[in-house]
């Protein structure tokens, strides 16, 4: 389980240094000299050359032994004046008094904050305190103080109830309601019974198309994974593995189903978007890998893609209309968009030479939204 970290940063000092290395992306140009030539390609990695936010803390007991207990990929939320306003997750942690005073120089006493972490995925929120301590079972009155963690026992309670907490936040974000991941375990215990279809396999349409979502999903400025045993596959002179996760992320908490999703984005620690392939198969196996997907993360808010030829778009749409994949807890219709081979096509022409200038949202507009009217 992912630890979640509170950072209260209310006083006038905390909050200058919020605006400028939270608010202000910093550039990894600007501390290459602070940092080991292991640490600096570790950051390349994680933020593929773009700008990140960083954090830190002065010394003291509490202070280090907060910080040390800080995994990557483990939660911090900001709280300043009343509300919850940013969320984001640990992306590594560097004990440095250079680059925390190159940051933020000293306070009063002297002290530099250089247990320092650097931040990925970091959101924007407007969460107040009451809505926070009713999902987490505080005390209405209660009012987070320091550098501390989220006692385990809530935190488990809590996403035994509704998930991810990272996606439950941003879903309060949106001011709904989260949904009860306990009722989508029971709607996925049910029985389901797939179709059989004739499954002519075709693997050199399937193969380019998952090799296009590959280097798509690079040229977005994203680690990429696929099925372990698609890892040795290739397409033209390329490798897969040459250009995947070896492992999604060993150690954290990741929805089983991500393991067999023909292709998955992910920045960070978070997944971005994830995509099934139907050429030969059932187009019911793909919507309902990708059911078991949302079962298991109910309030997340990453895009689904169905992709598969444009001729195969009437059956998509005639599927996601069926009873199983119609619940209101699931809301696949709002999570799956159907994207043809002929636009991922398009798509990796435009794009697959360039380090940047492709984004998720392009992606998004990209797909077609699976109503259940057409």
């Amino acid at each position: 389980m992912r630890r979640v970290f509170i950072v209260t940063a209310s006083s006038s000092e905390a909050y200058s240094n919020y605006q400028d290395t939270i608010k202000r992306k910093r550039s990894l140009s600007e501390i290459q000299d602070f940092l080991s030539d292991d640490k600096l390609a570790e950051l390349n990695r994680l933020y593929h050359g773009k700008n990140f936010a960083i954090w830190g803390v002065t010394p003291g007991p509490g202070n280090l032994n907060t910080w040390t207990r800080m995994e990557k990929g483990d939660y911090v939320i900001f709280y300043q004046q009343g509300k919850f306003n940013l969320i984001g997750e640990v992306a590594a942690k560097l004990h440095s008094k250079e680059v925390a005073k190159y940051f933020w120089g000293t306070d009063r006493s002297g002290e530099t904050w250089e247990y320092t972490y650097f931040i990925v995925n970091e959101r924007e929120i407007n969460i107040p305190l009451e809505r926070f301590n009713e999902y987490l079972r505080y005390k209405s009155n209660y009012t987070p103080q320091g550098f501390a963690s989220i006692e385990s026992d809530r935190q488990k309670d809590t996403e035994n109830t509704y998930g991810d907490f990272y996606s439950l936040i941003l879903k309060l974000n949106e001011g709904k309601t989260a949904d009860i991941q306990t009722i989508s375990r029971l709607i996925a215990g049910q029985e389901i019974i797939v179709p059989k279809e004739k499954n002519i396999r075709e693997p050199t349409v399937h193969d380019e198309i998952q090799w296009k979502l590959i280097r798509l999903g690079k040229a977005a400025g994203n680690d990429v994974w696929v099925p372990k045993a698609d890892q040795g596959k290739s397409f033209e002179e390329f490798i897969f593995r040459d250009f995947v996760l070896r492992e999604f992320e060993p150690g954290l908490d990741i929805p089983k189903p991500v393991e067999n999703i023909d292709c998955v984005w992910r920045f960070g620690f978070q997944i971005t978007s994830a995509f099934e392939i139907e050429h030969s198969t059932s187009i019911y196996s793909g919507i309902l890998r990708l059911s078991d997907l949302r079962t298991v993360a109910p309030n997340s808010n990453y895009p689904l893609f169905i992709v598969a030829p444009r001729e195969k778009r009437p059956q998509v749409f005639e599927q996601i209309r069926r009873p199983t994949f119609s619940n209101p807890y699931l809301k696949l219709k709002e999570a799956i968009r159907f994207l043809s081979y002929d636009n991922v096509r398009d798509l990796d022409e435009k794009f697959s030479d360039k380090r940047y200038g492709l984004t998720t949202e392009m992606i998004v507009s990209a797909g077609e939204i699976i109503n259940g009217q057409n």
